[in-house]
């Protein structure tokens, strides 16, 4: 799960225990709620957000159980994959689809497809997927989703960065073609 399963790092004094460590279901997504939450910002949501506060996991890591079931995966308006505490479904990559489910407790590196061996997680994560696709919708599938909201807009948008062969990167988010695109 690289780029996926990714390391952060947080410092907050008397908030956040020195050294504690999780590994509980998280994503970048919950910290605007948490953030939101730790400095009391009045909540007022005008729009839908997807993340969850998290705030508990960062005050009591080793007591934080994630109340996430299931992670979905989606590339652009794809639904690509879904996810739970051990397992993970692929059913798409970018516009072709595949079926491979993997364990991520002993797979971590998502080498062995074990499909065939588990038709009852396999079932499980389907199901989870069409509730999900019913939800927010699959362009691959033309499914458009109930609560699918509207992709947001930047009308002049500005790249944070410039290429610069002193420093390269692979490649920013916002140096893709649909630049336009802030949110999904």
């Amino acid at each position: 799960e690289g780029g996926i399963r990714v390391p952060c790092l947080m410092h907050y004094p008397k908030k956040i225990p020195v050294g504690a460590v999780s590994d509980q279901l998280c994503t970048a997504m919950d910290f605007l709620p948490t953030l939101c939450n730790l400095i009391d910002t009045p909540k007022k949501p005008t729009n839908r957000i997807d993340g969850r506060d998290i705030g508990e996991l960062l005050a009591q890591p080793q007591e934080f159980r994630s109340d996430y079931e299931y992670f979905f995966y989606y590339y652009m308006d794809k639904l690509e994959a879904v996810r739970d505490a051990r397992w993970k479904l692929h059913v798409a990559k970018q516009d072709e689809k595949i079926f491979e489910l993997y364990d991520l407790k002993n797979d971590i590196g998502e080498t062995q497809n074990v499909a065939d061996q588990n038709p009852e997680v396999v079932a499980r994560l389907q199901a989870a997927l069409a509730d999900c696709r019913e939800d927010l919708g699959d362009s691959m599938l033309e499914v458009s989703g109930t609560n699918r909201r509207p992709v947001g807009y930047c009308e002049t948008p500005t790249p944070l960065t410039a290429y610069n062969p002193e420093n390269p990167y692979i490649m920013a988010e916002y140096d893709l073609a649909d630049s336009k695109v802030i949110s999904g």
